[in-house]
């Protein structure tokens, strides 16, 4: 039987793939199979019992394998070991797995060893070709200026940064990055001002299945420096789906932030500079408004009365010439105190451009003429959706500023069909913009070829109140310029396919009598509005403030059919609160009219919401007289349509 059993395993030697071999207690070799001699270039038997063991490897391995290896065999009775053997033909070196256990005779003493030896060259090459491509990856790495950093398991033990993360996080050890369940020695990480937990580490998180797309972390290093780096992490899946390491992402965006916290604090203090300019502005237009208020009505009182004396009646004219050069530049102010102020809101409709440009062709041409400039149009029947209003004003200020910057030649104005787009384009041959001032030119108050201010050329406000209003209906202006030779602006507005309605003709107001009340603090100007109302034909009561007002009107058993009131009454009650509680207290409402000054913000948002008819300082006679008498004509209609039903 024992022979039997000795016959199977010399044939299970023979024909295994692996290297076996046998020798006795004295390292004399009394077996080795045919897989082993062809493994490391022997040919027979003989060669190979001839040579001492330490020759089956290389001389740097030989003293490990005589002096420590082979000992702990004969001690623990196996032992296993990855070693290169030497091909005795080529010298090549071969990667083994050595597996020798001892030979034991039935009553346990050892006999001789035994050996099994794997080729595993193969993976060593795979892993010596999986260490060079890691030490190339971490070469680039470490040369990138982005912090990167790796988990090699699903646990976090091991994460590795390369030299831009450890620079970055103040790290001198790599273990940093592996402390997973505490915080780590050099660095800290906060949101704001809250410190984040390990698990709440982006690369913890990515652990975790989570991807963390850009994370502002605020790093504090133990070495007290501070700075900001935006994190960003992924989870790297298995071929199962299963979480088996991740890779972070961290950018040093310090000098970023920091830029952008110094552009915040800079556009703060332009924003307050901007408002210190616009309360500046408001406030000088409000004082200047009540003399000029008072002067145009009074100069429309005085020209009535002179009108058989020729030079009286010049010197009143060039008055009101200045008066109205000023009341040019308020208006301007006005407007745009009112499109900062957000309470313009624009009447989105289907509009005729194509009448727009005719019309204001047709008025314009003869001053254009005047100054021996041609004034063409090239218009279609285009309907744009937008307000007709301000798209009357733009297009009046843009020609405007032509007339004034063109010496010779002409303007040109153009309407063409661009996709689902309308294009308004209006050109000139007048002196040009350089192309560094382009952007320039729609500042309030600049005007690059008038250092005189010489008042005929514009006061500087057009083409800021151009941009605004454009702005507003969504359509910003372009310019296009060439110094010498011309200016181009052009707008792009949304088309409408739809044909608008014909408007109604305006009916002609007829004079109509009744009771104004009137209300306001300057003596002046009250009197000048008894004095205007009165020659219309109109009836006054007036007061000098909201609660005189009140007492006044209560007196007149609240008879009376308007009211024209100053909104900025002194210290007293506004003009809009005295008309609210006059209607309260009536029981019925008034058509009201609230004249101003004012162009603050706040003031014009309050009087916006009021509902009231607003009219802006100075006022001319026949616009108030016009606007009371249309009030009184609505009402009337009211009333009568009320008793009708």
């Amino acid at each position: 039987m024992q022979n039997r059993n000795a016959s199977f395993f010399r044939l299970l030697a023979d024909n295994s793939p692996s290297f076996i071999s046998m020798r006795d207690i004295n390292f004399i070799p009394f077996y080795v199979n045919a897989a082993g001699r062809s493994l490391i270039g022997i040919d027979d038997f003989q060669q190979f019992s001839k040579t001492p063991v330490q020759a089956f490897f290389f001389p740097e391995d030989q003293d490990f394998i005589l002096n420590d290896f082979l000992p702990r065999v004969l001690r623990e009775g196996r032992a296993e070991t990855e070693i290169r053997f030497r091909h005795f033909k080529t010298g090549e070196a071969i990667w083994m797995n050595y597996d020798v256990f001892v030979l034991v005779d039935a009553d346990g003493e050892t006999v001789g060893l035994a050996t099994e030896s794997r080729d595993i060259s193969e993976r060593k090459c795979a892993e010596r070709r999986e260490r060079l491509r890691a030490a190339e990856l971490q070469a680039i790495l470490d040369t990138a200026p982005l912090g990167v950093s790796i988990a090699l398991d699903p646990t976090g033990a091991h994460i590795e940064g390369n030299r831009a993360l450890e620079e970055m996080f103040g790290v001198s050890s790599k273990g940093e990055f592996s402390k997973a369940a505490q915080r780590p020695a050099a660095y800290r990480l906060f949101r704001g001002e809250r410190e984040l937990p390990a698990r709440e580490l982006p690369m913890q998180r990515a652990l975790r299945g989570e991807t963390v797309d850009g994370q502002i972390l605020d790093v504090r290093r133990a070495d007290g420096a501070r700075l900001t780096a935006f994190a960003r992490a992924t989870p790297l899946l298995n071929d199962r789906g299963e979480v088996s390491g991740a890779v972070g992402a961290f950018l040093d965006i310090t000098r970023l932030k920091r830029a952008e916290e110094a552009l915040d604090l800079a556009k703060a203090e332009a924003e307050r500079a901007n408002v210190a300019k616009s309360k500046f502005l408001a406030a000088a237009s409000h004082d200047l408004r009540q003399p000029v208020q008072s002067l145009t009505l009074l100069l429309s009182l005085i020209k009535g009365q002179v009108k058989d004396k020729p030079k009286t009646a010049d010197a009143v004219d060039m008055a009101k010439s200045a008066v109205d050069s000023l009341n040019s530049l308020l208006t301007g102010i006005l407007d745009i105190s009112k499109l900062d102020a957000g309470v313009v809101a624009p009447d989105i409709a289907s509009v005729n451009l194509g009448e727009i440009i005719e019309r204001l062709a047709k008025e314009y041409a003869p001053r254009a003429m005047a100054q021996g400039l041609s004034l063409r149009h090239v218009t279609s029947a285009l309907w744009a959706r937008t307000d007709a209003n301000l798209m009357d004003r733009i297009l009046r200020n843009l020609i405007e500023n032509a007339l004034r910057y063109t010496e010779k030649g002409g303007i040109l104005i153009g309407l063409r069909r661009r996709g689902d787009k309308a294009r308004l384009d209006l050109i000139d041959t007048g002196i040009g913009i350089p192309a560094d001032k382009q952007a320039e030119i729609f500042e309030e108050f600049r005007q690059l070829h008038n250092p005189a201010r010489d008042a005929s050329r514009g006061l500087g406000l057009g083409l800021a109140i151009v941009s605004r209003l454009a702005h507003l209906l969504g359509a910003p202006v372009e310019v296009a310029s060439r110094l010498g030779h011309g200016t181009r602006f052009s707008l792009m507005l949304p088309l409408d396919g739809t044909a608008a309605p014909a408007e109604a003709a305006t009916p002609a107001l007829e004079a109509a009598a009744g009771r104004i009340l009137v209300i306001e603090d300057n003596t002046l100007i009250r009197k000048a509005y008894e004095m205007m109302l009165e020659d219309g034909g109109y009836e006054t009561l007036s007061a000098a403030s909201g609660e005189e007002a009140l007492e006044g009107a209560a007196q007149a058993h609240w008879r009376f059919d308007a009211i024209i009131a100053d909104h900025r009454l002194g210290s007293g009650m506004t003009g809009n609160a005295t008309a609210t509680e006059i209607a309260r207290r009536a029981g019925r409402s008034f058509p009201t009219v609230l004249v101003t000054g004012d162009t603050a913000k706040e003031r014009l948002a309050e009087i916006s919401a009021s509902g009231f008819i607003t009219l802006h300082k100075p006022v001319e006679a026949d616009d108030l007289l016009h606007t009371v008498q249309s009030l009184l004509e609505g009402d009337r209609r009211s009333e009568s349509d009320g008793a009708a039903r």
